[in-house]
């Protein structure tokens, strides 16, 4: 796989083990892979990743380009997302998760989006925060808690806002960003963030690929 780009690689590495996380009763149930089997291959494939992960940062950095960029982008983020949705799926520890969650924080944007517009960037970033939190022992999360609340409650209220004038839709010329950015406001419900009221089915509950 292309470590070296770590962005389209995930979408290959990433993408085939959700594909495999998401019919693997099918294929259990057609006797064609045994449970056990199963389980086995995923705990290597967590293997794998884990050991290729930069305690630093908490991400994937094992292109060429990394030699000389050290701090974590937007791109390595993005490309991780990829990845740790299968270590939700599969409820795999990840590594380095205050290195990770710091990686995402140094993105703040004063209006708490990525891009211009809402985007699955949005969604990648509060994804990871949320997920990284909720696996840390009780006092690491005091330590971030408000950090990671400043950064999703921002980007929930830039999304919601963006969202209150219909004819911003028609920024959106394919069917990648919206989706994400609908997402983004699910999974920022569940860190606790918007009015129950609002509250949504979150998708990446029940699937491990968007």
């Amino acid at each position: 796989m292309g470590w070296h780009n770590i962005w389209p690689a995930s979408h290959i590495g990433g993408g085939a083990l959700a594909a495999i996380q998401m019919s693997q009763d099918m294929y259990i149930q057609e006797g064609l892979v045994s449970k056990e089997q199963m389980a086995t291959f995923f705990d290597n494939a967590m293997e794998e990743l884990n050991k290729r992960v930069d305690p630093n940062t908490g991400l994937w950095k094992k292109g060429f380009h990394d030699l000389f960029i050290k701090n974590a982008t937007v791109r390595d983020v993005g490309g991780a997302a990829h990845f740790f949705w299968i270590y939700d799926a599969t409820k795999a520890e990840k590594q380095s998760k205050i290195a990770l969650i710091k990686s995402c924080l140094r993105h703040q944007t004063e209006s708490g989006l990525l891009k211009e517009k809402p985007y699955c960037i949005d969604f990648d970033f509060v994804n990871i925060l949320c997920r990284a939190y909720f696996d840390l022992p009780e006092d690491q999360q005091k330590e971030v808690f408000a950090d990671v609340n400043e950064f999703i409650g921002r980007n929930y209220k830039s999304v919601t806002t963006f969202f209150e004038r219909r004819e911003n839709l028609a920024q959106y010329d394919n069917s990648h960003g919206f989706p994400g950015a609908l997402c983004t406001l699910a999974e920022a419900q569940k860190f606790g963030v918007g009015s129950k009221d609002e509250m949504v089915h979150h998708p990446f509950d029940s699937v491990c690929w968007l």
